[in-house]
C-alpha cells in the first residue's frame, strides 16, 4: 500500500466523520440575503463566519481583477458579487471596485488604499489623454481622497503624506485648465483674497495636512484584525505564515479552512491540517460521549 494511498484514505475517513458536523454547521455560513446584503454584521460574526466571508470576498476580488476593463454586462455578476454601485459611476470593472470590496467586505484597509490609488492613476491617465479604464470624470467619487482615507484608517500616515501634494493639486489647482503649475498657484492666491468659502476650505485642508505630518512621525500602522491577518497568512504561500494561520483556525475550530489545507501543495502544511482535523474529530466524539 503506497504512502499516497494511505494519506488519501485518511483524508476520506476524516471527511466522512466530519461530514455530519459540517452539515449541522452549514447554516452558520448563510450570511447573505438574495440581494447580496449581509444578514449578520461583521462585528457580530464568529471567527468561522468571518473566515467564510473573507474567503468569499477573496474569490470575488480575484475574479474582478481578472476582468478589469471589461463591461459588467460581459462578465458573470454572481462571481463579482455586489458591484458596490460602480455600475452607476463607470460601466466597466475598475480597481475602485476591488478597493471598495477590500474596504467593506475584507476589512483590509492597506489593500483598499492601494487599489483606490491605482484607480486614481487610471483616472489621471484619462485626464492626460492616455488610454485608461476611465473615459470620463468620476463625478463626486474621488479615488485619491478615498486612498488617503484608507491609509489613515490603517494608521499608515507616512503613506498618506506621500500623496498630499497631488491631493492638494487635485482640489485647489484645477484652474486655469491649461496653465502651468506656477500660474495656477498665482490664480489660487488671488481667489483666496476674495472667496471666503474657498479660504476656509483651504485653511481646513492645510490644518489636516499639518496634522498628518505630525502623525506620520509618531503613529504606528494598526495591525490587521486577527481574522483578516490569519486569512492573509493562509494564502501567503509562506510556510511559517500558513502554519500560524492553521494554528489559529484549529484554536477557533474553523473546520472548513483546515479542510482546504489538506490539499495544500506543501506536504508539511497538509500533514498539519490532517493532524488538526483528526484531533478536532476526536474532541467531537469525546464531547458526544460525555452527553
Amino acid at each position: 500500500m503506497t504512502l499516497k494511498y494511505c494519506f488519501s484514505m485518511c483524508c476520506l475517513i476524516v471527511f466522512g466523520n466530519l461530514a455530519a458536523a459540517g452539515q449541522q454547521q452549514s447554516h452558520r455560513y448563510d450570511l447573505w440575503d438574495s440581494s447580496g446584503g449581509k444578514k449578520i454584521d461583521w462585528v457580530d460574526m464568529d471567527i468561522g463566519q468571518k473566515s467564510f466571508a473573507l474567503d468569499k470576498c477573496r474569490d470575488e476580488i480575484e475574479y474582478s481583477l481578472e476582468n478589469v476593463g471589461k463591461g459588467f454586462n460581459e462578465i458573470n455578476m454572481r462571481r463579482v458579487g455586489s458591484d458596490k454601485g460602480y455600475k452607476h459611476i463607470v460601466p466597466v470593472v475598475t480597481y475602485g471596485l476591488v478597493a471598495v470590496k477590500y474596504q467593506d467586505d475584507c476589512y483590509h484597509f492597506p489593500n483598499a488604499a492601494r487599489y483606490f490609488y491605482k484607480d486614481w492613476q487610471e483616472y489621471k491617465k484619462n485626464e492626460l489623454g492616455k488610454k485608461s479604464l476611465w473615459f470620463e470624470g468620476p463625478g463626486d467619487y474621488d479615488p485619491l481622497a478615498f486612498a488617503i482615507g484608507q491609509w489613515k484608517e490603517a494608521g499608515m500616515y507616512g503613506d498618506a503624506l506621500k500623496h498630499y501634494d497631488e491631493y492638494f493639486d487635485s482640489i485647489f489647482l484645477l484652474r486655469p485648465e491649461k496653465a502651468t503649475h506656477e500660474e495656477k498657484i498665482r490664480f489660487l492666491k488671488k481667489q483666496l483674497e476674495s472667496d471666503a468659502e474657498l479660504k476656509k476650505e483651504y485653511a481646513d485642508f492645510m490644518r489636516e495636512w499639518g496634522q498628518t505630518k505630525k502623525l506620520a512621525k509618531t503613529a504606528k500602522p494598526r495591525p490587521l484584525e486577527p481574522a483578516v491577518q490569519n486569512h492573509e497568512w493562509f494564502y501567503s504561500g509562506k510556510q511559517d505564515e500558513v502554519l500560524k494561520a492553521l494554528e489559529y483556525y484549529n484554536q477557533n475550530k474553523v473546520q472548513f479552512m483546515l479542510e482546504k489545507a489538506l490539499k495544500h501543495k506543501d506536504p508539511l502544511v497538509a500533514a498539519k491540517a490532517k493532524e488538526y482535523l483528526e484531533s478536532f474529530k476526536k474532541g467531537e466524539v469525546s464531547e458526544t460521549g460525555n452527553k
